[in-house]
């Protein structure tokens, strides 16, 4: 696996769709679409208001409760699972270079947890369940890995619902 700057990658792709004469919206929220005459119908909310958008194309990459998958495809069985991450420091990882995965229902019930090591004893430290509260479960194994976590503390929380089944069978339509 590989660790992705997310920020910067989306910093990048949208420097490079700007270059390529794409129009770049940033905290804009599509809220209603709709299809009319062979072209998608956007109505799109920025922080100048609403604005309808016309395009040949829509690219749905809104995330996991994505409008664009919601009206486009069909999303039988989709399941997500809450999930929650602290970003910590000073945290003893076997290997920089090494993401770690746990499993089994005493570390988190039908789910998982992650270290994803970021350098200089920054992690990011998640977990994943469907069997009991993400956070108390996530606490619970940073308390039952003193080793690792001791001297650790959190710096960022956040949290969101992770895809887990249901894989769309169509992702491209007409």
């Amino acid at each position: 696996g590989y660790i992705l700057n997310k920020r910067a990658f989306l910093e990048e792709m949208a420097r490079l769709a700007f270059q390529a004469g794409a129009e770049v919206w940033t905290e804009a929220v599509a809220n209603q679409l709709l299809r009319h005459n062979g072209l998608f119908r956007c109505v799109v909310a920025t922080n100048k208001g609403e604005q309808l958008v016309e395009a040949k194309i829509v690219i749905g990459c809104d995330g996991v409760n994505s409008l664009v998958a919601r009206r486009s495809f069909n999303r039988k069985g989709y399941r997500v699972i809450p999930c929650v991450q602290y970003q910590m420091d000073n945290c003893h990882l076997i290997d920089k270079r090494t993401l770690e995965m746990f499993v089994g229902n005493n570390v988190a019930p039908d789910g998982y947890v992650w270290i994803f090591p970021k350098g200089k004893g920054l992690a990011n430290v998640g977990l994943g369940t469907q069997g009991a509260p993400a956070r108390r479960c996530l606490d619970r194994f940073i308390k039952t890995h003193p080793h690792r976590f001791k001297k650790a503390r959190v710096l960022k929380m956040g949290a969101a619902p992770v895809p887990i089944g249901g894989q769309v069978e169509e992702i491209v339509q007409d």
